[in-house]
């Protein structure tokens, strides 16, 4: 795959929403996380990305967090 082609050309392969986030694999290895407005980001938020990854194979992926406006992650 072509690194130079955006990841909105790319075909997402696998796609889950769990109320506060939605997660998302692109082709070409690419894991996407948009958290939702004024969500928090905790250890159980990640447990359940780790679990999608699992689910589609796991693996090694370009991690791509987006957070959308008063979003905040849990120390």
């Amino acid at each position: 795959m072509d690194v130079t082609v955006p990841i909105y050309l790319r075909a997402v392969l696998a796609e889950k929403d769990i109320g506060s986030a939605i997660f998302k694999i692109y082709e070409g290895g690419i894991y996407h996380v948009e958290i939702k407005r004024g969500q928090k980001v905790t250890m159980d938020f990640v447990m359940q990305g780790y679990q999608f990854l699992d689910e589609f194979g796991g693996g090694q992926y370009f991690n791509i967090y987006e957070f959308s406006s008063f979003s905040d992650v849990e120390p």
